[in-house]
């Protein structure tokens, strides 16, 4: 029933578009019935002008009828003198009024050729359908087709093309299995929300926009800017995040046993087991004027060597440090940052990067304000002013407190979310269209690899080796609803 009348309201839509563009033809073929009215009293006008000689002398009506009784009279061989009656010249100029006078017939050729060069009328057209649109699969009645799956990984192709490549048809079947994959996990999730009454005021969704944006450092216009270069609409996102939020709503409502809930004594948990997490060791900040020398021959390292030399001379003598990076140094970001390297740890730690143990040496040996000699490392020649400090700190429990509830939060709704789906994936109707079934994914099983000294002992010729079992087909819902990992909390 439902098919039905969706059917009948695309037919009545697509009627109804059908009769205004014939009404609005019929109006325009009364703008073209005028116009042919129009010429034809302006054709007759000019026949009766031509008939009844208005406008011309009576000469000119005498030779028209002696040139029209000459035509009808057959001549005769012998009659080799018709130019006392009418002179060559006299001949020529009758010639004009008589191809003008246009008997009744050609005079409706006429008008239709004025019909003819009347401006077109352009008939509205119906927008252009796919010429070729394959059904892939449906999920409890509702069909999801190939041009939507094109549409989706549009954006992913479109990029491929800025580069100036091609995806292989290999991803692009890649791209298409993730995200029919995808399609089918929404249709289900709209199909719950639907079920359960749940409604999302736009109010909400510009209060995640906004939340999101914020933890990205960008203002809403930046984040949906950014998002536009990627190829994805601000609609499309605006109605993703509306369905994000209404399942929310629906684990809320689903969660009988306070699984969602986080209490301050799992986050104090959370922050007592990683205090890594919340540590910052201390930190440095520094600008630098670099002479590559990597590549460089003897000759080239002297050169590069000198060049350092003299600019540090510069350095010395109170030059602007800054001025001088712009200018020289061949530091890729030496133009753009100035020189400057940010802040960074003497050692690499997760989340933080860390310097060549030259650099980093040099620089934590330095105060602010202070200017290292020439430092080499395997980039070439440094000269390192370091600009600020950081000692090393530890975050408090009550300073984390919010995040680390948040973090938790989002980790228990992934547990949660996933039971909710393995539950509508084993109870949908999932019917997949011929030929478009997914294509259970062997695992490629490595080959040992023998080491020296290892008790790995090469086959014997001749003998057969046991082949190892096959792996276990991978359902549907095991790929729709596969865990993703656990991300730790960093501090950036």
């Amino acid at each position: 029933m439902v098919m039905s009348l969706d059917f009948w309201a695309k037919f009545v839509i697509i009627k109804g578009s059908y009769i205004k563009s014939v009404f609005c033809f019929v109006l325009k073929r009364g703008q073209v019935m005028r116009y042919f009215v129009l010429n034809l009293m302006l054709v007759l006008v000019f026949l009766s002008s031509q008939t009844f000689g208005m406008g011309k002398s009576d000469g000119t009506k005498k030779e028209l009828k002696s040139s029209i009784d000459k035509s009808k009279s057959v001549s005769a061989p012998a009659q080799e003198k018709p130019a006392e009656t009418a002179p060559a010249k006299p001949e020529k100029k009758a010639a004009e009024p008589k191809v003008e006078s246009v008997k009744p017939v050609e005079a409706k050729a006429e008008v239709n050729k004025a019909v003819e060069k009347a401006p077109a009328v352009k008939v509205a057209e119906k927008p252009a359908v796919p010429a070729v649109d394959k059904l892939i699969v449906t999920v409890n009645g509702v069909k999801i087709m190939q041009s939507q799956i094109d549409e989706r990984i549009k954006p992913q192709v479109d990029r491929y093309a800025s580069r100036g490549s091609k995806p292989t048809e290999a991803m692009l079947s890649s791209l298409r299995t993730r995200e029919v994959n995808n399609m089918i996990r929404e249709k289900l999730v709209e199909e719950q929300i639907k079920q359960a009454g749940v409604k999302v005021a736009d109010a909400q969704v510009q209060t995640k926009v906004d939340e999101i944006a914020k933890s990205r450092n960008q203002t809403a216009e930046q984040f949906f800017s950014e998002l536009a270069k990627q190829g994805l609409a601000e609609d499309m996102i605006r109605v993703q995040i509306k369905k994000g939020i209404g399942f929310e709503k629906v684990m809320k409502k689903e969660d009988k046993d306070g699984e969602l809930k986080v209490a301050d004594e799992d986050a104090k948990k959370f922050y007592d087991e990683n205090p890594q997490h919340f540590k910052t060791p201390e930190m440095v900040k520094a600008s630098h004027i670099l002479i590559r020398t990597e590549n460089l021959d003897e000759a080239g390292k002297a050169e590069a060597r000198k060049k350092i030399d003299d600019l540090l001379v510069r350095v010395k003598a109170k030059e602007d440090f800054v001025e001088l990076a712009v200018a020289h140094s061949e530091d890729p970001t030496a133009k753009t940052k100035k020189g400057d390297v940010g802040f960074f740890p003497k050692q690499a730690m997760p989340g933080r990067r860390a310097m060549v143990e030259e650099f980093s040496n040099a620089a934590f040996a330095l105060q602010p304000g202070q200017i290292s000699d020439v430092v080499e490392t395997k980039f070439g020649y440094h000269i390192i002013k370091v600009t600020d400090r950081k000692p090393a700190e530890e975050k408090s429990f009550e300073e984390e407190k919010d995040g680390i509830l948040q973090y938790l939060k989002v980790q228990k709704q992934k547990v949660f979310s996933k039971k909710i789906l393995d539950k509508l994936m084993s109870e949908a109707k999932i019917a997949w269209a011929e030929g478009q079934e997914p294509k259970p994914r062997r695992p490629v099983m490595p080959m040992p690899q023998i080491r020296p000294g290892s008790d790995v002992k090469k086959p014997e010729a001749g003998k057969a080796t046991k082949k190892p079992a096959e792996a276990k087909p991978v359902t549907q819902t095991e790929k729709a609803t596969k865990e993703v990992p656990v991300k730790k909390v960093t501090e950036e």
